[in-house]
């Protein structure tokens, strides 16, 4: 795991009586946090409650998407790629946030790549399309 890849806002967990530290990625990231680093937001204790921690992530990687201009290329009806514009700039809550998951600057999670496949198809494009690009990860995109 390479550490800097690491959001700074993503809390870490030290588990230190945790059942389910081993397989927890905020455990496994936060054992990998180098020396130098003296601060960071974390998950306290008390998050575990009976033995589970709503803030617990599987430490597994997950397929994320960077990127859907290719889309915009299968469209050929301006006012669909207009309204699947307007949509998408809506889901993603701004302007900015749109162009970047757009020109792949930030990450899709497996969630957000299914969100936009509705989007898509809810404004009528059934053909089936590829983001512009997938890369295997830990999802670091939620809390």
């Amino acid at each position: 795991m390479d550490f800097n890849k690491i959001p700074d806002w993503w809390p870490l967990c030290p588990g230190f009586d945790c059942p389910q530290k081993e397989t927890c990625l905020r455990h496994v990231a936060y054992t990998q946090a180098p020396q130098g680093v003296t601060r960071w937001t974390c998950v306290l204790p008390q998050a575990l409650t009976d033995g589970t921690c709503s803030y617990y992530r599987k430490d597994e990687r997950v397929l994320m998407a960077r990127g859907f201009s290719k889309l915009f290329d299968q469209l050929h009806s301006r006012d669909l790629r207009h309204d699947i514009r307007i949509a998408l700039t809506d889901y993603f809550s701004s302007k900015g946030s749109y162009y970047r998951y757009r020109n792949g600057e930030q990450q899709l999670s497996p969630e957000q790549q299914q969100e936009v496949r509705r989007i898509v198809s809810q404004k009528g494009f059934d053909d089936d399309f590829d983001f512009d690009e997938y890369i295997e990860c830990f999802d670091f995109t939620s809390l």
